[in-house]
């Protein structure tokens, strides 16, 4: 599967995990830019995620992303696959993502 198919189906798996955990959640399609994902919990700043099926950041992409974090308030955020399994990791000490989601349950639909 060509690379950036992989990336888009990434993006989408990840948006859809963060749906689920209660995240009103953005996919910046076919995005050049810092975060392809933006997930916005209630009572909880944004985060960005940057979606490599790969998991690694080169140095120069890991400083850009927490530049821009700190710069606009956002918890930064790595989606990656590791064992077929779709994994986000935040990039800062402090909450996990699953902190995070157990703070803002989803409410009840009606």
């Amino acid at each position: 599967m060509p690379s950036n198919r992989r990336g888009y189906n990434l993006e989408r798996r990840v948006k859809k995990m963060l749906e689920d955990m209660g995240a009103y959640a953005i996919k910046s399609s076919a995005s050049r830019g810092v975060f392809d994902v933006i997930a916005i919990f209630p009572h909880e700043r944004p985060i960005g995620v940057q979606c490599k099926h790969s998991g690694y950041l080169r140095p120069a992409e890991r400083q850009e992303i927490m530049k821009t974090a700190e710069k606009y308030n956002i918890i930064p955020a790595i989606a990656y696959v590791s064992k077929n399994r779709t994994h986000i990791e935040l990039l800062c000490r402090g909450k996990t993502l699953e902190d995070i989601a157990k703070e803002n349950p989803l409410s009840p639909k009606d």
